[in-house]
């Protein structure tokens, strides 16, 4: 077997994890994310390192590192995801509120409802209210 062979499970493996990692129901804390991203590399670098000759290469030991690699990704993916739900707001959805900020891009009008993007302190927020909503201007 090639080189290259155990290059694309380790490749297909890590695609494998990223891709599961935001199906999870719910997501590792942090250090148990971090721990599956090591654990999986150092899996995948020890089978690599210690790969049995050419010949003797199994699919049990292709397998092996690709459920390494897989850990890694998955690992990966969930600190991934955590990173990008940081930034979610995590106040009420419906229901006055007040937003300090300023308008992104155009008000979009439709069915009686104004969709604003603000830009705040905190990120980005979409903001719909219903009409009548005077025009705002960008920036």
């Amino acid at each position: 077997m090639s080189a290259a062979a155990w290059r694309t499970w380790v490749l297909a493996g890590l695609a494998c994890g990223l891709g599961a990692a935001p199906l999870a129901r719910a997501a590792p804390p942090p250090g148990a994310a971090w721990s599956l991203v090591v654990l999986g590399a150092s899996g995948t670098a020890a089978l690599v390192a210690t790969a049995p000759s050419s010949r003797r290469r199994g699919g049990w030991w292709l397998a092996l590192v690709s459920l390494c690699a897989a850990l890694a990704g998955f690992g990966v993916g969930s600190l991934r995801v955590a990173a990008i739900d940081a930034g979610a707001y995590r106040g009420r959805s419906s229901g006055p509120a007040q937003v300090r900020g300023y308008v992104l891009a155009t008000p979009h009008r439709a069915n009686g409802t104004v969709s604003v993007r603000v830009g705040t302190a905190g990120g980005r927020i979409l903001v719909e209210a219903d009409e009548p909503v005077p025009d705002l201007p960008i920036g």
